[in-house]
């Protein structure tokens, strides 16, 4: 069996809105790592708008590491990068992404002539800015420190996410569902049981919200 299981690290943000005209819109994200690990790859994901996407690590002395760096981004770049050996990195590192957007006529790549506002999104219209990177601790105790920084940054990201879907369709019974299911792994019982109840009435048959609203009931007895 495996001494040692990977991991992922994101940074990303759904919150993206840019104005047309904009030559240079900048978005930033930062985690600060809770353990030591080795990041083993990386894998940068935007759609047409970006321009240039850089990955920095700062150490706890206020050294940097590149982790990645792409002067002009290309929509077909958007794929796993290995590192040809692990970059170490020690517990209290910063990791930073800053993705920079052109929604002007003089993005050759930009879909829309003339352009218009474009926000966070899965079509490739829209615009996303991610940062994956895959991660090794060195024991079992490392792992669960980072499981539990990860545990609260997912719940943020689902959050974030169905709130996006929501914006869209505030009818959305499986958004309201995906929103619950962060409230009861975040504890947040009596939110996470409006949400699921929400998601019931807007459909019926949806099934993970039943189950979720029977497990609320037992934990209450």
């Amino acid at each position: 069996a495996p001494s040692t299981t990977p991991a992922k690290i994101s940074l990303n943000s759904y919150t993206i809105d840019i104005r047309p005209g904009v030559s240079n819109h900048v978005l930033t994200e930062s985690a600060v790592l809770p353990v030591d690990l080795q990041v083993l790859g990386i894998l940068p994901h935007a759609h047409y708008l970006a321009t240039e996407v850089d990955g920095v690590a700062t150490l706890p002395d206020g050294s940097k590491k590149w982790l990645l760096k792409i002067n002009k981004w290309d929509f077909d770049w958007q794929g796993d990068y290995r590192y040809a050996q692990p970059v170490f990195l020690p517990k209290g590192t910063t990791l930073s992404m800053k993705f920079t957007f052109d929604n002007t006529d003089q993005n050759p790549s930009n879909p829309n002539h003339p352009p218009k506002r474009v926000r966070y999104g899965l079509q490739t219209t829209d615009a996303m800015a991610e940062l994956w990177l895959q991660v090794l601790t060195a024991n079992a105790k490392d792992a669960n420190g980072l499981m539990a920084f990860n545990h609260d940054r997912v719940i943020k990201d689902t959050i974030a996410y169905n709130q996006y879907l929501l914006r869209n369709d505030p009818k959305d019974a499986s958004a309201f569902n995906g929103l619950g299911k962060a409230m009861y792994f975040a504890e947040d019982f009596p939110a996470a049981w409006n949400h699921f109840q929400t998601a019931v009435k807007l459909n019926g048959k949806l099934d993970e919200p039943h189950y979720f609203l029977a497990l609320i009931y037992r934990r209450q007895n």
